[in-house]
């Protein structure tokens, strides 16, 4: 009787973290598509999906070639899987974006004249602050 029971106990838990893990694989598929609607909504094509590293996060980033820029400028915005909803947005002349760590995006823009200096912010996408560098 207490094999049964034992058996029945190891059964139930078993199935219940498989079902589980089927409603979080279905809620992160969600959130890739209602991402991947964005993405299209906003910059058609040719965009780039950058993860971190925890998958939690989604930096999206789409290059406006001009001819007459050397260096293209880059339109971003990162997307929070859990809240499925946008938590920044720009626009980095001549610009490049990434991870710095799994939480903290480091964004640099540049002129286009050779002699300039460049611009640069990090952001912490959890706690939504901005930091200058």
């Amino acid at each position: 009787m207490i094999r049964f029971v034992i058996a029945i106990f190891i059964f139930s838990v078993l199935t219940s973290c498989s079902f589980s893990h089927k409603i979080a694989n279905k809620k992160l598929e969600k959130s890739k598509v209602i991402l991947a609607t964005i993405a299209h909504k906003k910059y058609k094509d040719n965009y780039r999906i950058l993860y971190n590293k925890k998958g939690d996060f989604v930096i999206v980033t789409k290059r406006e070639k001009e001819v007459v820029k050397l260096i293209p400028d880059l339109n971003y915005f990162v997307y929070s899987m859990k809240s499925k909803s946008i938590v920044i947005e720009d626009h980095l002349v001549a610009g490049n974006v990434y991870w710095e760590n799994n939480y903290l995006l480091k964004a640099i823009e540049r002129e286009q004249k050779a002699e300039s200096a460049e611009n640069s912010y990090s952001f912490d996408v959890k706690n939504k602050i901005y930091m200058l560098n």
